[in-house]
């Protein structure tokens, strides 16, 4: 029987004892083989001191480690200016023992003073229309073979699952690799400079051979180039590019670092992969969900690219002063082959830092970031590629644990930030 109980809890601030009405919410039981749990419980926000502390009536027997999700303000500049007011430098989560988890800038408390970031571009592409094309410009820029490379066609708005994505619509013609670009010209910062020496450019994209028979044949690119531009010359400072050039579902990641290909690594490009693949809804499936999410990011002479969960850094002293112009993403296909039927960018981002070292940057989120904090497995992710520099040493993660009985859980974030972030906690009551 589910009822309504007067629940008395103590404080975890002032440590007094406070009094409040719990109505506990109607959750479905789902046994396994190994225990019987009440799977995936939401708290959607924190409940008790406005809004700062969840309140867990946790009926399990044995301990359950939480996942913990922060989502920063949503903002997409084909609806207006971008502004800073979801920045944020970090968040910390503290439960009654005095455990803590500290997520973001962990020099932030100790009163150090760093200048911000900057985020320049943060584009979401749900919908392709006249004031996306307008900074977004197509069959501008470069990419990373322009000699063999044609850059030619159309684009449009397709739907990948729920996500709205812009792919082409049209790929042009020609012998070799031809297809669309769409470049986005970095807008000065707040100084009125424009170019970036220290940069993050990240985005999502969905990338697979369909799932029928003819899906081997397909052949097909993106790419991702954040290029230098000096008069009439354009230089890449640093390039991914996923290549499908032969049958079966192989693709090869490659990257560049000022024009010049420093890797290849291969990867499966199925319609389910791993990597930009399609998720499999199918009932009791096992296949993970795909990251989707990539990054490059430069600091000083190094540029280091976390692409769909693989991570790779290499150092050139040639592009330590060289700045970033434009972010071109490259949609192509081979000769007149069948093209892949999945190719497209669903989101894209791009922060000027003003600091040489990630240590340094004081805004480490900003609008559109989601923060999944997993304590069971001790690690974090930022906009689904696993980042365990955000982490502070020292985390409790072993003793952050729901325990039989109330649980208080605080959470506090920067003082600075405008926009109040979004927290959602899920957990799983475990019994033997």
């Amino acid at each position: 029987m589910f009822r309504k109980l007067m629940i008395r809890y103590r404080d975890w601030r002032s440590r007094k004892w406070r009094e409040r009405i719990w109505n506990p919410p109607r959750h479905e039981v789902v046994e396994t083989n190994e225990a019987v749990y009440i799977d995936n419980k939401r708290i959607t926000s924190p409940t008790a001191d406005d809004g700062t502390t969840f309140v867990i009536d946790y009926q399990g027997t044995q301990k359950s480690y939480p996942k913990f999700e922060v989502d920063f303000a949503k903002q997409n500049e084909s609806d207006g200016a971008l502004s800073d007011n979801a920045d944020c430098g970090y968040v910390v989560f503290m439960n009654e023992d005095q455990n803590i988890i500290q997520v973001g800038d962990p020099d932030e408390l100790n009163g150090e003073d760093y200048e911000a970031s900057q985020t320049l571009v943060n584009q979401v592409f749900d919908e392709w229309n006249t004031s996306t094309a307008q900074i977004w410009h197509v069959n501008a820029g470069a990419n990373t073979d322009p000699d063999t490379h044609r850059i030619t066609g159309s684009l449009q708005e397709v739907t990948y699952g729920g996500y709205g994505a812009v792919a082409p619509s049209g790929y042009g013609s020609g012998d070799a690799w031809h297809g669309p670009t769409i470049t986005r010209y970095i807008p000065a910062d707040e100084t009125g400079h424009q170019g970036a020496k220290n940069w993050r450019a990240s985005w999502k994209q969905m990338m697979a051979i369909s799932s029928g028979s003819g899906g081997s044949a397909e052949k097909g690119v993106f790419q991702c180039l954040l290029n230098n531009v000096d008069g009439d010359v354009i230089t890449t400072v640093a390039a991914v590019a996923v290549w499908k050039d032969a049958a079966g579902s192989k693709a090869t990641i490659r990257c560049y670092v000022k024009g010049q290909q420093s890797v290849d690594i291969s990867i499966d490009l199925s319609y389910y992969n791993r990597f930009f693949g399609w998720t499999d809804t199918h009932e009791g499936s096992t296949r993970p969900v795909p990251t989707r999410t990539s990054c490059m990011q430069k600091k000083g002479s190094t540029v280091t690219f976390e692409i769909a969960g693989l991570k790779r850094s290499f150092t050139s002293p040639d592009i330590a002063d060289m700045e970033v112009h434009q972010m071109t993403f490259y949609f192509g296909r081979y000769a007149s082959t069948t093209p892949l039927s999945t190719n497209g960018v669903i989101w894209a981002k791009f922060i000027k830092d003003n600091c040489d070292t990630y240590a340094d940057i004081p805004n480490k989120f900003s609008a559109n970031d989601e923060l999944l904090v997993d304590c069971e497995s001790a690690k974090i992710y930022l906009n689904d590629i696993e980042t365990p520099e955000l982490g502070a040493l020292g985390n409790d993660w072993d003793q952050f644990y729901l325990k039989p009985g109330y649980n208080q859980i605080g959470v506090a974030w920067s003082d600075w930030t405008q926009s109040v972030p979004e927290f959602k906690m899920k957990y799983r009551e475990v019994f033997l």
